[in-house]
């Protein structure tokens, strides 16, 4: 059966287990059935070492709540960076073994990036095709390796947003590209996570079919990230979300109905017996209407699905 939850906003979390009790004392009043922990938000690795206390506060905190719980790496978690490779690994393997901690279920990945965001003022091409297929091939490799490693966690790959003037920056912004990577790894554990809000932008970017898209995408899908955006793709300058707002853009993480993405529509692309989770990925600023936003999931999951 579905679980629908939402995000502890890793800006709100700046660190502070004190912030993590709060927001998750609010969440426990909301109906909340799911929680998305990040791992950096808590910084609960450091220079690839778990912080042990942390993960063992963070630990307390969700246990007597009954939460299905997901985690989400680190945002810096980059398995095609070439200067730091091994230190990347071991923050990945420190990131599943938090999760494995802290009684979560599956772990969100940002797939690599040919060119990564903190880099696009300085690189704006990409490596040669054969250079990208080399990179692409490693993360297949140490993906599987680690998911065989920790076989009761599900990995799952985020497909990613455009950016305009350097995209494409990373495989996944098509979601074609990023099913590819998951049946190559071919691991029963590892899938993908389906991000609404960073589809709706890929599809007006290149053009796609979103729902055929989500279609494609479906039997590998195996956690949701569910916010909302007016489909406009920014330049990676553009980082200031209330100049962004007024003119539609940027990857927004609203609550949905705020946007344009018609959910239950794109939820009806999935299977009626999906059982993973449906979070409600916001912003911190949007904390105040996170039982709102998890009430719209519910209701489009119900409305593309009744009965389930």
């Amino acid at each position: 059966m579905v679980a629908v939850g939402t995000n502890l906003s890793d800006a709100r979390l700046d660190g502070h287990l004190s912030a993590m009790a709060s927001d998750l004392g609010h969440l426990a009043t909301w109906g909340i059935q799911a929680v998305e922990v990040p791992v950096h938000g808590l910084d609960a690795i450091q220079n690839g070492v778990l912080d042990e206390e942390k993960t063992r506060q963070a630990t307390r905190l969700l246990e007597p709540l009954g939460l299905r719980i997901s985690v989400h790496s680190p945002n810096s978690l980059d398995l095609m960076d070439q200067d730091a490779f091994e230190l990347q690994v071991e923050v990945l393997r420190v990131s599943l073994e938090f999760t494995q901690r802290i009684g979560a279920e599956i772990i969100v990945v940002h797939p690599g990036r040919w060119i990564n965001e903190d880099a696009f003022l300085w690189q704006r091409c990409r490596p040669d095709e054969v250079a990208c297929r080399t990179l692409q091939e490693r993360e297949e490799q140490v993906i599987r390796e680690l998911a065989q490693k920790y076989p009761d966690i599900r990995i799952g790959l985020e497909n990613a947003r455009p950016y305009k003037g350097v995209s494409p920056y990373c495989y996944s912004e098509k979601p074609a590209e990023l099913v590819r990577q998951v049946e190559r790894i071919d691991c029963p554990n590892v899938g993908i996570t389906l991000d609404f809000g960073h589809l709706n932008l890929s599809a007006r970017y290149f053009e796609l079919d979103p729902m055929e898209e989500i279609r494609r995408m479906a039997p590998h899908v195996v956690h949701c990230h569910v916010h909302d955006n007016a489909g406009r793709s920014v330049y990676p300058t553009e980082k200031i979300q209330t100049h962004q707002l007024p003119l539609g853009k940027g990857d927004s993480h609203m609550p949905p109905g705020l946007g344009t993405i018609p959910f239950s529509d794109w939820m009806a692309c999935l299977p009626g017996d999906y059982s993973g989770l449906m979070i409600a990925e916001l912003r911190g600023r949007y904390f105040q209407q996170t039982q709102e936003a998890v009430d719209s999931v519910r209701r489009a999951w119900e409305l593309a699905h009744p009965g389930k």
